[in-house]
């Protein structure tokens, strides 16, 4: 994250009373959510979630951007009023405590890292971003 994302976060609750939070987002076209798939007891797979839910199935297409802009939540910020984590049970799934009313933060590449394999695309947004090893040197861990 970058601090200009937080300030646009803070200014965002400021502008809207009504919004609960304001969380980076990140457009991830590629991945659809009708292209999500789920394995079956039975090992074969099967929508995630079923089409109809996304309208008429003869009408759906699941190529890259037919649907228009597909945004998640990349987990890099949060910015959260009080009152959605005092009432966090009226959220929407899956990350309650963000609210009911969640004003996007579009960045892009989010950088929530559970897998080795997303380490270069860290590297890269930093390097994007400006970040050199001269600028932010990594941290030395002393020795034991």
């Amino acid at each position: 994250m970058t601090s200009a994302l937080i300030e646009e976060g803070v200014a965002a609750l400021r502008k809207d009373p009504k919004a609960d939070s304001a969380v980076s987002v990140s457009r991830y076209n590629m991945w659809s959510p009708l292209r999500a798939r789920k394995e079956t007891k039975d090992g074969y797979l099967q929508p995630f979630v079923p089409f109809e839910t996304f309208g008429d199935p003869k009408t759906l297409n699941c190529d890259r951007d037919s649907q228009g802009d597909v945004w998640y939540a990349d987990m890099g910020l949060s910015v959260v009023r009080p009152r959605s984590l005092d009432n966090v049970r009226e959220g929407l799934l899956p990350q309650k405590w963000m609210g009911q009313n969640i004003v996007p933060l579009k960045n892009w590449g989010g950088c929530d890292v559970d897998y080795e394999w997303q380490m270069p695309g860290v590297e890269f947004w930093l390097r994007k971003h400006g970040y050199t090893e001269e600028a932010c040197p990594p941290a030395k861990v002393p020795s034991r």
